[in-house]
């Protein structure tokens, strides 16, 4: 079966949570990061093999997933 390919948008603390969560899950894969902090988004996606992006719609407009994770504070949702 196809993995369900994951990109997350906000790499902070609870972005850390997410992707380990998203781990454990099976038919899922994080795929992609991103944050306007480039380099919280390069720790994140070195960690899962993931590409970097330094902002949501790069990430959005890379064709590397299928749904996302808004892990951004609440303000910028």
């Amino acid at each position: 079966s196809t993995s369900v390919r994951l990109g997350i948008i906000g790499c902070g603390a609870i972005a850390s949570k997410h992707s380990a969560s998203v781990a454990r899950m099976a038919g899922v894969e994080l795929t992609a990061c991103a944050d306007v902090k480039r380099d919280a988004a390069d720790a994140l996606a070195a960690r899962h093999g993931a590409a970097s992006f330094a902002g949501g719609t790069a990430l959005l407009e890379s064709g590397l997933v299928d749904a996302v994770v808004v892990a951004t504070p609440h303000r910028f949702h």
